[in-house]
């Protein structure tokens, strides 16, 4: 039958505990009989209490027996003070501390719990201190972990504020003695309490998650780890992260975990532990790799776009520091607490972590054994993010600023990382007609420079992928809602794709010509476009050759008119091309050679542009070279007497 609390509790409180005065007399003759007979006594009481304990869960009414949990914490703090060898008592009294309160939440719920045991009667560091002398009864550890277990689900944030001396203590235990026992102690304690902490918000209610948004619990259990990482040995700590990030979820807290990680370098002093600040960034490398590709570069995107929230200074009024620091970024770097140079450290420190995990083998591996749909987009995304973060540092800090470097530094990274064919479809996607103006230009300067400076060689597959760039930079070309800039960057796109291609794919290549045409027939064009016309124009002759022929008499006369023009860019550049024509398809020019020995002979002379100068001091010397005698002579005379006619009174020079 179930026996009422009360008579329980009177039992209990009635038994004496500790060796009073009395009992032990001073004087040194009889001091060891009588401190034998107090312990006699003492025996005896707690074995009175451990009846009394076996007997509660059977006698004890469930409603009712949240009234013992205040007398059981007092049991086990003179237990712990006594120091005897009590553990069978410490386990009975874990035992029915853990059966009271859960009887108590299980008969009248959370709420109720809350007001039946406020917090106060709950005393933590009882069971962290029983944690910590039951360093040799793997029992004792067992019951205390699964005592707070329970608490957890009763008082996530009392348990989540004291985590930080449960692991603490362990991982100092752990240094000291590096064991298996002991390390699955540790694994067993996030076993039992990291899923009750994160199903549980500051109110205790499940909380809502956004993509944008970390819950503070789950970065603050973060944050403890992190600052307990130094305690634990080195070979163990990836072990322990792995099962954290995978715990808390990989896909969302991944990112957290590493940018936590990452701000402790930035609240370390110049004289703290050098070696172990170097350790971080390779222990982030060593746990980013361990989970898949796809996981990887989504944390990645969402570190830089993380960063990419925060601000370049320190905000001067506490509510918009509160914002950034809480609403958009989960708290995961804290700017009201760190000065200017700190933000602008912990955002060149996740840049550098970034490129680090980008060239290391273990994700270059992955990249090699090649990428599917859903990875193109990923890595889409990835670059996206970069571009769009480049875009914004370039209007407010200086573009030679190491920030501005080290994002082209990840740029970089991703796209000599990607094969020919997944680099193109992804950066097809960023150029697209529709995509947003500054990227898109951002995007066509890229790949203009990466297929420049790019050292591999263009096998069939790879230039059957650039080839399928053209259509789409012609759709840019002949846009009319598009910036002038980002039609330059298409052309001149397309006129390192025509230097690295060659002439064997003329077909694809004089597709072009027309929208080239007619941008430099255009008189609503500007000077930037008809330059970068012409000099893709120039390309083309020389890559294509006699495949130029059909096209030159479109071509010439254009060029002729745009050497007298009164924009000198657009002069010396109709110039030069009129020179590389030369040079290549001398013997396919007599139409023009008139024209040509005119504007050649008269242009840059009256100039005080040296660059124009240059280049028609190089047409004439083209003229005198390759020009057979019997079409120049005659040509020389009649512009000869034109310029007499004119009565223009400078000498005629030819080289």
């Amino acid at each position: 039958l179930p026996l009422d609390t009360s008579c329980l509790l009177n039992e209990l409180q009635g038994t004496p505990l500790k060796i009073t005065s009395h009992i032990i007399p001073r004087k040194t003759k009889r001091r060891k009989i009588d401190t034998s007979m107090a312990e006699d006594i003492l025996d005896k009481s707690w074995k009175r209490i451990s009846i009394i304990l076996d007997s509660v869960s059977h006698c004890a009414s469930p409603q009712d027996c949240y009234q013992l949990v205040p007398n059981l914490f007092e049991l086990l703090e003179s237990c712990l003070e006594l120091g005897m060898q009590l553990h069978h008592i410490q386990l009975q009294l874990l035992s029915v501390l853990s059966w009271a309160i859960t009887m108590t939440t299980t008969h009248m719920g959370l709420e109720k719990t809350r007001e039946l045991l406020p917090e106060s009667q709950f005393n933590v560091d009882l069971i962290i201190q029983s944690i910590r002398s039951s360093s040799s009864t793997p029992q004792l550890q067992q019951h205390s972990l699964s005592l707070l277990s329970v608490a957890a689900s009763v008082y996530p944030v009392r348990i989540l504020h004291n985590i930080m001396s449960i692991f603490t203590f362990m991982g100092a235990y752990l240094s000291h003695h590096d064991d298996q026992y002991s390390f699955e102690v540790v694994l067993l304690a996030m076993d039992n309490l990291l899923p009750i902490l994160m199903s549980n918000d500051n109110s205790g209610q499940t909380s809502k998650k956004s993509a944008n948004q970390v819950t503070v619990t789950v970065v603050e259990i973060i944050r403890v780890f992190s600052d307990a990482v130094e305690h634990i040995p080195y070979h163990r700590q990836l072990i322990v992260f792995e099962k954290l990030v995978t715990m808390c979820g990989v896909h969302d807290y991944l990112h957290v975990t590493l940018s936590v990680l990452i701000g402790k370098l930035v609240a370390k002093q110049p004289h703290d532990n050098q070696q172990q600040n170097e350790l971080i960034p390779v222990f982030c490398k060593e746990l980013s790799v361990k989970f898949s590709l796809a996981t990887q570069v989504t944390s990645l995107h969402k570190m830089i776009k993380y960063i990419s929230h925060l601000p370049d200074i320190m905000p001067t009024t506490v509510g918009s520091a509160r914002k950034v620091a809480i609403s958009e970024t989960g708290d995961i770097f804290d700017v009201r607490t760190h000065s200017t140079k700190q933000i602008r450290l912990y955002k060149l420190f996740i840049m550098a972590l970034i490129i680090r995990i980008l060239s290391c083998d273990e994700l270059i591996n992955k990249v090699n054994f090649g990428l599917n749909k859903d990875q193109e987009l990923i890595f889409l995304s990835l670059l996206q993010v970069a571009i769009s973060y480049i875009v914004t540092v370039n209007t407010t800090i200086n573009p030679d600023d190491l920030i501005v470097k080290k994002c082209y530094s990840i740029v970089d990274h991703v796209t000599h990382l990607l094969p020919m064919r997944s680099y193109v479809e992804v950066m097809s996607q960023l150029i697209t007609p529709g995509a947003q103006c500054s990227i898109q230009k951002k995007c066509l300067d890229i790949m203009c420079s990466h297929l420049m400076s790019s050292q591999r060689q263009f096998a069939l597959s790879n230039v059957t992928n650039v080839l399928t760039l053209l259509p789409l930079l012609n759709k840019l070309i002949q846009s009319k809602q598009l910036p002038d800039g980002n039609k330059v960057s298409a052309i001149s796109l397309i006129t390192v794709i025509i230097c690295r291609i060659g002439s064997g794919y003329h077909d694809n290549i004089t597709e072009v010509i027309p929208h080239l045409i007619k941008a430099i027939s255009s008189k609503s064009r500007s000077s930037h476009i008809m330059v970068s016309s012409m000099k893709c124009i120039s390309e083309m002759v020389k890559t294509l050759g006699g495949h130029f022929i059909p096209h030159l008499p479109h071509v010439i006369p254009l060029l002729l008119a745009a050497m007298t023009s009164q924009d000198c860019s657009v002069a010396v550049a109709a110039t030069e091309a009129i020179t590389i024509v030369m040079e290549t398809l001398p013997k396919f020019l007599s139409p023009y050679i008139s024209d040509v020995v005119r504007k050649g002979c008269c242009c840059g002379i009256l100039t005080e542009h040296a660059t124009l100068n240059t280049a028609t001091e190089k047409l004439r010397a083209q003229l005198a070279t390759n020009i057979p005698s019997r079409l120049l002579v005659p040509s020389l005379v009649c512009c000869y007497e034109d310029v007499t006619t004119e009565e223009v009174t400078f000498d005629v020079q030819l080289c």
